[in-house]
């Protein structure tokens, strides 16, 4: 059954990021069975996008307004990110730097050389809802409100140490100007009304995740890590992609590969290099 297209949200669930490499999919430690699920910011607080005004142009004359006209804005959208934790493996991923060990601690640095040379991440952000269809039958029921940012900038800027305060981390977050959707399939005028976008949005009946699997020539099943299995119904909810290394190609295989709640089995091994993308509902306690 599709999800509701009308949606009332409540609360910040969950937030992850996935480093990309240069064709923009994501960088996967192990080729094979294993997929890759990005990392976790855990203890989110807060994910906030501003989407700036329009320019307004006002036609005059005649000591009056004779018309009004839109144009897009001159600012891009823009946004922040709080968590309630210290993450140094996460600020050594978004600043391109490492965590070093002294000893038995381990070190982060902050305003380093690779300053402007932040890796594009993708981002997945979600909140619970419910659908607020007044017309559905399902009117009520749980659903889950997402934003997927393509490719974007995070940069670090920790918190104060100050009496009494509780941890509480920022970054700014700038979503790059995409074409793309994070498993590679282009917009387009057909199906997206346009061929270019900062920020894409959606409505799931389950929570949403996306991974990266990298094909060795050899392996056929691509497995969900544990803890995001597929619902009972994940065949009708999960959509499969196919980039071929060789030829730079992206294909929806979803019709040709079989989905279960532990994965997706393809009939013939993608090649070595070749990357499995899904995007997919996975099941949670209702």
């Amino acid at each position: 059954m599709a999800a509701t297209t009308r949606a009332s949200g409540a609360g910040f669930r969950h937030l992850r990021v996935y480093s990309l490499n240069s064709d923009g999919y994501g960088v996967i430690p192990t080729p094979g069975a294993a997929g890759y699920d990005g990392l976790q910011v855990a203890v989110a607080k807060a994910m906030t996008l501003t989407i700036p005004d329009p320019q307004i142009i006002s036609h005059t004359g005649d000591d009056r307004v004779s018309q009004i006209d839109l144009l897009p804005p001159t600012e891009g959208v823009a946004g922040e990110i709080r968590t309630g934790r210290t993450d140094l493996t996460l600020d050594a991923l978004l600043a391109n730097t490492k965590v070093r060990a002294l000893a038995s601690m381990q070190s982060g640095v902050m305003g380093s050389d690779q300053q402007g040379m932040e890796p594009d991440v993708c981002v997945l952000a979600y909140r619970q809802a419910v659908d607020a269809d007044l017309t559905s039958a399902n009117k009520g029921q749980r659903n889950w409100l997402w934003v997927l940012l393509s490719k974007a900038l995070i940069f670090s800027k920790w918190g104060p140490m100050e009496e009494g305060g509780a941890d509480e981390n920022t970054y700014t977050l700038q979503p790059r100007v995409f074409s793309k959707y994070p498993w590679g399939m282009a917009f387009t005028l057909a199906d997206d009304g346009c061929l270019e976008a900062q920020v894409i949005r959606g409505v799931s009946r389950y929570r949403p995740h996306l991974a990266y699997w990298e094909g060795t020539g050899a392996v056929v099943e691509f497995l969900f890590t544990t803890g995001f299995q597929g619902p009972a119904d994940v065949d009708d909810r999960c959509k499969v992609y196919h980039w071929v290394a060789l030829t730079g190609v992206v294909t929806d295989v979803t019709a040709t590969v079989t989905i279960a709640t532990d994965g997706i089995t393809f009939t013939v091994a993608p090649a070595d290099g070749d990357i499995v993308v899904a995007f997919y509902e996975f099941a949670d306690v209702q």
